[in-house]
């Protein structure tokens, strides 16, 4: 062990480690089931792609999954439901084990799914905006920072002339 302390900013707390973890599941779910079943099926795919970069973004803190999360959230929730709902009302709750899996599975989505988005709420505060380095903008193709023009000593002192 090389004894060195993990800064602060290393530290993710547990909340924003399961809540990545969910998302990553309900990604792999949501790409899962077109890959296996019906590949015609885009939207979960695209679905499944926008939790792998919410989860993605949670792991490394960044802010914009919490936004991620709070559009996903409606979409699948309602995703989830009617899934289920079609499914009760033409199979039936559990007719045999297969129903029963896909049934439970779909529940669990929507518990997980609840549970990643007040996980995110909670640990919104340590999430960071992302951090875009542009060193080109503000500098004069010199490599030295501009500012507002130069005054000379007599300009700085003027004040300004109102016409009435």
């Amino acid at each position: 062990m090389s004894g060195k302390k993990p800064s602060e900013g290393d530290i993710r707390p547990t909340g924003i480690v399961v809540a990545t973890a969910i998302f990553l599941l309900e990604g792999i779910y949501n790409v899962a089931f077109p890959a296996l079943f019906d590949p015609s099926l885009i939207p979960l795919i695209v679905i499944g792609a926008v939790c792998f970069v919410t989860a993605a973004g949670l792991f490394l803190k960044r802010k914009f999954a919490f936004y991620l999360a709070l559009l996903l959230f409606p979409i699948m929730l309602t995703q989830g439901a009617l899934t289920l709902y079609t499914n009760v009302n033409s199979v039936g709750w559990r007719p045999d084990y297969a129903t029963a899996t896909f049934n439970a599975s779909l529940i669990a989505y929507m518990l997980g799914l609840l549970l990643a988005l007040l996980l995110v709420l909670d640990k919104r505060a340590i999430l960071r905006p992302m951090s875009v380095s542009m060193p080109w903008i503000g500098k004069s193709p010199a490599g030295t920072a501009t500012s507002k023009p130069h005054q000379s000593k007599e300009e700085s002192g003027k004040q300004p002339s109102v016409q009435t």
